[in-house]
C-alpha cells in the first residue's frame, strides 16, 4: 500500500477494509500477506483471528465468521 496521510488509526481503518474487500473477492492470499505486516508491526488478537480464518478459506470468506 502506497503511503497515506493521516494518523495511524486512520491508515488502520483503511487497511481494515482492505482486507475485507480482499477477502469477501476471494483474494485471501493478499489478504493474509497485509495481515502477516500488521501482525509483525504489532500484535492484535483480532488480526490474528482474522488471519487464521484467512489461513483456513479457499474462498471468499462468510462476513458472518470475518
Amino acid at each position: 500500500m502506497a503511503p497515506l496521510g493521516g494518523s495511524r488509526a486512520q491508515r488502520e481503518v483503511v487497511e481494515d477494509t482492505l482486507v475485507h474487500v480482499l477477502a469477501m473477492a476471494g483474494r485471501s492470499t493478499e489478504a493474509a500477506e497485509l495481515l502477516d505486516q500488521r501482525l509483525s508491526r504489532r500484535s492484535s488478537a483480532l488480526d490474528a483471528r482474522r488471519r487464521a480464518v484467512l489461513g483456513t478459506a479457499r474462498t471468499a470468506v462468510d462476513s458472518t465468521t470475518y
